[in-house]
């Protein structure tokens, strides 16, 4: 019962590390903008102010465009002008000038900027003037976070993973909307969904067609005594699959020492692994989402029709 006792009080003080680590989280969709305006009685201020609004329009039409469609915002123009471009400075999270010029010559403010809006905000705009939301790309995530050993494979998708929360989170932060293991709980077969855990190829192309998934991000952390010392080592590891091949895309290891070796240190090494690792799989997700998309394939080319052979002539 003591040890019951020890790992539920352990899950508690690991439950916290989300919100210190990551708080006040808002999705937001980034965009670039060129503004640019007259300077009229030399007032450069009034001229940069007027440039940063032209350039925060021409990114939040391309903000709106991603998270509906081009075809949509363009149908709607006039009344997405009225409800969020007009308002826009309400949408901005935060915003950079990238690139300042003044053309002497014209007498002409040029500013060059990036833009972060709030995502939900302007999907509720879009979604109350009846426009169709882009759905949002899906991820499946279960952390395997038994690192006390108390519990077999059944209590695995029962009991709740801190490192789980939080990785959801940081998928939400990239875009997708991303399931735990209450999600998986409910496709009531375990067995398949743990063999996915394990890493067989056919569980895990199951399991993310079950969520209509584009991958599946499995992960694992655990504790232990530090070899030759009086220190604990936490573990993390992450592997993610593709959602088609149940291949593995990318895979890391994160261990991290911290002095000690209570049931209080054994958490404290796993958590300082959990926020190194998070912070990988923030770069991983941002360079997937900067990569090009692949070009398609050729077309194969065109084989001509070939002339049917010339009958040939009957002899008598």
């Amino acid at each position: 019962m003591a040890k019951y006792l020890l790992f539920f009080c352990a899950l508690l003080s690991l439950a916290a590390f989300p919100a210190e680590a990551k708080q006040k989280r808002f999705e937001l969709v980034t965009m670039s903008g060129v503004g640019e305006a007259s300077i009229e009685g030399g007032d450069y201020i009034a001229a940069r102010q007027r440039a940063r609004d032209r350039a925060m329009e021409q990114a939040l039409w391309k903000a709106i465009a991603a998270l509906s469609s081009q075809e949509q915002a363009d149908k709607s123009k006039e009344a997405l002008n009225a409800a969020i471009v007009s308002k826009g400075m309400t949408f901005v999270h935060s915003y950079r000038f990238s690139e300042e010029t003044i053309n002497q010559e014209t007498h002409t403010y040029r500013v060059a900027m990036e833009f972060s809006f709030f995502t939900d905000h302007i999907t509720k705009h879009l979604e109350k003037g009846g426009l169709k939301v882009a759905e949002k790309p899906k991820a499946v995530v279960i952390v395997d976070e038994r690192a006390m050993g108390l519990l077999g494979d059944s209590g695995l998708l029962i009991t709740p993973s801190a490192t789980e929360e939080l990785f959801k989170e940081t998928l939400g932060d990239a875009g997708f909307k991303a399931f735990g293991r209450a999600k998986v709980r409910s496709l009531k077969n375990d067995a398949e969904s743990l063999k996915a855990v394990g890493g067989d190829a056919a569980a895990l192309k199951w399991l993310a067609a079950q969520c209509g998934a584009e991958f599946v991000v499995i992960g694992s952390t655990r504790a232990k005594q530090a070899e030759k010392t009086m220190d604990t080592e936490g573990t993390v590891s992450v592997n993610i699959y593709d959602a088609k091949t149940g291949a593995s895309v990318w895979a890391k290891e994160v261990v991290e020492k911290v002095p000690g070796q209570t049931g209080a240190d054994k958490f404290r090494a796993v958590r300082a692994g959990v926020e190194k690792m998070d912070a990988l799989l923030i770069e991983f997700l941002a360079a997937r989402k900067a990569a090009p998309a692949p070009a398609a394939p050729p077309a194969p080319a065109q084989t001509p029709p070939q002339s049917a052979p010339p009958a040939e002539k009957g002899t008598n």
